[in-house]
């Protein structure tokens, strides 16, 4: 699957239009960082609360290729100019992330 599959009137891409093109291999969701360097997959792509910079050197490290904000959190300009950097999407989306992971497994993507 590809980051483009998730986008739809609920989910907005805030970064570079050539991350639409990031493979995803599943999805994991969590808000302390340890715990998802610990648990997330390469290839996850994170459904998170937490928008700082950390979030995106956790994804560098552990090779997602991007990064869901629930519940309408916003990313940082610095984040989103590092993200678009390392080649990471970043959508933003008002569901909470039991919603987002529902709506992924429901529609296929994960």
């Amino acid at each position: 699957m590809l980051v483009n599959d998730i986008l739809d009137s609920r989910y907005q891409l805030l970064n570079d239009a050539s991350t639409r093109s990031n493979e995803i291999s599943g999805c994991y969701a969590g808000d302390l960082l340890s715990v998802v360097m610990k648990s997330a997959k390469t290839h996850n792509v994170l459904a998170t609360v937490i928008a700082n910079i950390n979030t995106i050197a956790v994804a560098v490290l552990i090779d997602l290729p991007g990064i869901i904000f629930c519940e309408g959190n916003l990313p940082t300009a610095q984040m989103i100019r590092k993200a678009d950097e390392e080649k990471i999407a970043l959508i933003s989306t008002k569901l909470n992330s039991v919603e987002v992971i529902l709506d992924l497994s429901r529609r296929g993507i994960v």
